[in-house]
């Protein structure tokens, strides 16, 4: 199975090298490369979701140890929220990364440069 960095790097050097197998890998390298993107994205969104959880729930505690129990309420009911949200992130952040795997493994490894170019092959 070919890795997603050496994907990323090198795309059209990879969809050349399947081409000598007469497979064109174009649609596939490029619905990989966009569900990468869509993955780091959606993962820096989670990570900055739960460093915000975690400055909230500190300053929950400062607030209710000086006494100001309603505004630690208020942001208890915003942690609701953002961990609603987190969770539905990490829900498709799963989906991104198992779409993207599900077309890793049907990538074929590529042929070595001295492999000529084959008159069959899958398309």
């Amino acid at each position: 199975m070919l890795e997603i960095n050496v994907i990323k790097e090198k795309p059209q050097e990879i969809i050349q090298r399947l081409a000598i197998k007469n497979i064109d890998a174009t649609a596939t390298i490029n619905k990989i490369l966009e569900l990468d993107a869509q993955r780091r994205e959606t993962q820096k969104k989670l990570d900055d979701y739960l460093s915000e959880l975690n400055q909230i729930n500190k300053e929950i505690g400062i607030l209710f140890k000086t006494g100001k129990t309603a505004q630690a309420n208020e942001l208890k009911e915003k942690t609701a929220q953002t961990k609603i949200q987190s969770k539905e992130l990490d829900a498709f952040l799963a989906s991104t990364i198992s779409q993207m795997n599900d077309l890793l493994v049907q990538l074929p490894n590529t042929p070595h440069s001295s492999v000529p170019k084959g008159k069959t092959g899958r398309r």
